[in-house]
C-alpha cells in the first residue's frame, strides 16, 4: 500500500484569503481617509483667523471678521449707537462738544474681546468643532457692559487748559536805551488756569445722572505777585485848574522833556539840565513869572516852576538826597508854603542824586487838571513810605507900600504893580512811616519869606497935566 502525500493547500482557498486581506486593507486605507477628510474638515472650521460665525459683541456681529476688522466694526456701530452730543464745555464764545461715544470707558473691552476670540480655540478638536457648529446656529454674544467715566474728560480738560491758561505777568520796567524814553513800564496782567478738578466735578455730576448738556468751564484768575503800584514809589501831582493856556502849556511841556528819565545808583539829577533852556525855540511860551521887584511880568517859560516844584515834592517822597532847592519870593497857590522849588536858568535848579543801590526812573502824565510826577524802583521795605508837610511858625507884615509917580499912566490913574505880602517863617519836615507806624521826623529845612512891599504907581495929578498945558 503506497503511502499518501500530503494534500495540497486549495487554490481557491488562497484566493478567498486574498480577498479577504485586500478587502480589509481597502476598507481601512477608505476608514483612514475618511477620518483624515474629517479631520481636517474640522481643522478648516476651528483654525481660522477670524472669529467664528455666530459671535457678536454687544450685539454688533463680527462673525467671520479678523481682530482688527471686527473692532473697527464694532466701534463704528458704537458710534453709531452713542452718537449726538452729550457734554459740551462752554468758555466765552467757546466750545468743546464730546459725544456719549467720548464719554465711554472702554477700558472693560480687553477682557470682552479676549474671551470672545478664545471661545472654542483649545480643547479637544471634535470638541471645538461641536462647539463651532452649535455656535454658528445658535449664535451667542458678548455684553460690553459700557458704563460712562468722567475721567475720558481729564485729557481732554487738559488739551483745554493748554489753550485757555494763561500765566500772570507781574509788572517791571525794562531799559529802553533806542527808544524815546530811556524804559518801558511792563505793566501786571491778570493770568487765568482752568481749573481741571471743579470742571470734573460738574461734568461728572451730570454724566452720572446722563443729563447731558453745557458745562461751564471752571477758570481761576492767576494774581501778579508784582502790580504797577508795588514798583510806582511815589506819585505826586498838583493842580493847574484857572492857569493860562501859555502856562498850562509850559508846564507840561517842563515836565514832558523829564519823562522817561533813568536815574542810576548814585548819579545827580539837574532839573535845569532834563528840561533845558526856557525859550520860543525850545517849545516855551510867554507866561507870567516873578521879575527882580517880584512884579508878575510875562516871560518865555511863565509856570516852570509848577513842574519843578512837582518833580521836587516827588524825589522827597522817593527819599533821593536833595542837593539844590530854593523857595519862591513869596509862597505859591499850588503848594503848602515851603515846600516850593523855584527854578531859573543858570542861577537857581532843583537838583538831587539816588542814593539807591538800584536805578529809579521818573514817569511824568497829566489827568484832568492835574499833573502827575511818578517815581518808580524798588519799594521801601516793609510797606515805607515818606510823608512830607509843613507848619508857619511866624508871620510878619508888610510895611505900606511904596508910591511912585508913573507918567505913562492916564491923570488920576493907580496900579498896584506889587502887591504887598505878607512874610512867613516856615519849618518843613519829613516824616518816614512803616505799616503806617511813624519810624523818625526829621527838619527838613526852615524857609523866610520876606514880607514884600507892595509898589502903587500913579499917574499925573490933572493939575499938573493942566499946568503943563499953560506954558
Amino acid at each position: 500500500m503506497r503511502d499518501k502525500k500530503p494534500g495540497r493547500f486549495p487554490r481557491w482557498l488562497f484566493l478567498l484569503l486574498c480577498g479577504l486581506l485586500l478587502g480589509g486593507a481597502g476598507f481601512g486605507i477608505y476608514r483612514g481617509i475618511a477620518n483624515r477628510q474629517r479631520v481636517k474638515a474640522m481643522e478648516a472650521a476651528v483654525c481660522v483667523d477670524t472669529f467664528y460665525a455666530g459671535t457678536s459683541i454687544g450685539g454688533i456681529d463680527i462673525g467671520g471678521l479678523t481682530p482688527g476688522a471686527a473692532r473697527e466694526k464694532v466701534a463704528e456701530g458704537l458710534r453709531a449707537r452713542y452718537a449726538g452730543p452729550a457734554i459740551t464745555i462752554v468758555w466765552e464764545d467757546a466750545r468743546w462738544t464730546y459725544s456719549r461715544y467720548d464719554l465711554l470707558d472702554l477700558s472693560c473691552m480687553d477682557g470682552v474681546w479676549a474671551e470672545a476670540w478664545a471661545l472654542y480655540r483649545t480643547g479637544e478638536l471634535a470638541d471645538r468643532y461641536r462647539g463651532v457648529m452649535t455656535l454658528r446656529e445658535r449664535g451667542r454674544d458678548f455684553p460690553m457692559g459700557l458704563q460712562y467715566d468722567a475721567d475720558v474728560l481729564r485729557d481732554a480738560l487738559t488739551a483745554i487748559a493748554d489753550a485757555v491758561d494763561v500765566p500772570a505777568r507781574d509788572a517791571r520796567i525794562e531799559s529802553d536805551p533806542g527808544a524815546d524814553t530811556a524804559y518801558r513800564v511792563i505793566e501786571e496782567l491778570d493770568g487765568r488756569r482752568v481749573d481741571i478738578e471743579g470742571t470734573m466735578a460738574i461734568a461728572g455730576q451730570r454724566i452720572m445722572e446722563k443729563n447731558w448738556g453745557e458745562v461751564p468751564l471752571a477758570v481761576a484768575p492767576i494774581p501778579p505777585h508784582t502790580v504797577l503800584q508795588d514798583l510806582v514809589i511815589v506819585d505826586f501831582a498838583t493842580s493847574i485848574a484857572g492857569n493860562t493856556e501859555n502856562r498850562a502849556h509850559n508846564v507840561k511841556l517842563a515836565l514832558g522833556n523829564i519823562d522817561g528819565y533813568v536815574l542810576g545808583p548814585g548819579e545827580l539829577f539837574s532839573f535845569n539840565a532834563a528840561v533845558g533852556k526856557r525859550t520860543t525855540a525850545n517849545g516855551f511860551k510867554p507866561a507870567p513869572v516873578i521879575n527882580g521887584d517880584k512884579a508878575l511880568v510875562m516871560g518865555i517859560g511863565g509856570g516852570t516852576c509848577q513842574a519843578s516844584t512837582t518833580t521836587y515834592n516827588a524825589a522827597l517822597r522817593a527819599g533821593m538826597e536833595i542837593v539844590e532847592r530854593h523857595h519862591h519870593s513869596f509862597p505859591v497857590g499850588y503848594i503848602e508854603k515851603g515846600l516850593d522849588a523855584t527854578v531859573s536858568w543858570g542861577t537857581q535848579d532843583v537838583k538831587f542824586i539816588n542814593p539807591r543801590d538800584t536805578p529809579v526812573y521818573i514817569r511824568t502824565y497829566f489827568e484832568h487838571d492835574n499833573v502827575h510826577v511818578m517815581i518808580l524802583g524798588d519799594p521801601f521795605p516793609h510797606d515805607g513810605e515818606i510823608r512830607c508837610w509843613s507848619e508857619v511858625t511866624g508871620t510878619v507884615s508888610p510895611p505900606a507900600p511904596a508910591v511912585r509917580d508913573d507918567g505913562g499912566l492916564a491923570p488920576g490913574q493907580s496900579v498896584h504893580y506889587v502887591k504887598s505880602r505878607a512874610g512867613y517863617r516856615v519849618t518843613a519836615y519829613k516824616e518816614y512811616y512803616e505799616k503806617g507806624e511813624l519810624v523818625e521826623r526829621a527838619v527838613l529845612h526852615r524857609d523866610y519869606y520876606r514880607p514884600i512891599r507892595g509898589i502903587v504907581l500913579h499917574g499925573p495929578e490933572p493939575a499938573d497935566v493942566l499946568a503943563a498945558g499953560a506954558e
